[in-house]
């Protein structure tokens, strides 16, 4: 399909790793930390794992498996 958009995946197992003082989670900070190679393409994050930390997702794409683990936790998705 040539208008299959190619997703960069994160998985939340992943986000547990990050320094205690990222609590928002969004293209730049995922660059910044080498969890993402490339800023102009889309950025999903799936649900593989456990989350056990709150933390708030920007401009980001969320699976909704990810999405019930972040906010079940307290953590928000804003996908705008």
């Amino acid at each position: 399909n040539i208008f299959r958009v190619e997703n960069q995946i994160v998985n939340l197992d992943g986000l547990n790793r990050l320094p205690a003082e990222v609590v928002e989670i969004n293209p730049g900070v995922l660059a910044e930390l080498g969890l993402i190679d490339n800023l102009n393409k889309p950025i999903k994050i799936l649900g593989r794992g456990e989350l056990t930390r709150i933390l708030k997702f920007n401009s980001v794409k969320v699976s909704e498996s990810a999405r019930i683990k972040i906010e079940s936790l307290g953590g928000s998705v804003n996908e705008g």
